[in-house]
């Protein structure tokens, strides 16, 4: 991409670009002419003036505060704790009757009662 036929590296220097046109030592352009390196190159002019203009209109129509921010944003504030309901729970108490007979939720399955013995005859 570039500017007037300078290359554009970043978006911090094409705002350095931008403001520049701007400058006192040569009148600024009439367009700012972006080429795209597509092949066939893409290639759009901008009335500066109109585009300078347009500027606040575009900002609030798209509810951006401001034309360019001043640096990094912050990071993010951390995620909240959880909450008590959503940490795990212990595993279920049992006593000592269920354990006995085999019913306790972590104990071993019991033993399948003695089949009674066959009647002699």
């Amino acid at each position: 991409m570039s500017l007037n036929g300078t290359p554009v590296r970043s978006l911090a220097h094409l705002g350095r670009l931008l403001d520049d046109a701007d400058g006192p030592t040569e009148p600024p352009p009439d367009f700012w002419v972006f080429e795209l390196g597509a092949h066939p190159p893409v290639i759009a002019a901008l009335r500066r003036d109109e585009a300078a203009a347009a500027l606040p209109k575009i900002l609030a129509t798209h509810g951006v505060p401001a034309a360019r921010s001043v640096g990094p944003l912050p990071p993010p504030p951390p995620p909240p704790p959880p909450s008590p309901a959503a940490a795990p729970s212990a595993p279920p108490a049992t006593d000592a009757a269920a354990e006995a007979n085999g019913t306790a939720d972590d104990a071993p399955p019991a033993a399948a009662p003695a089949a009674p013995a066959a009647a002699k005859i």
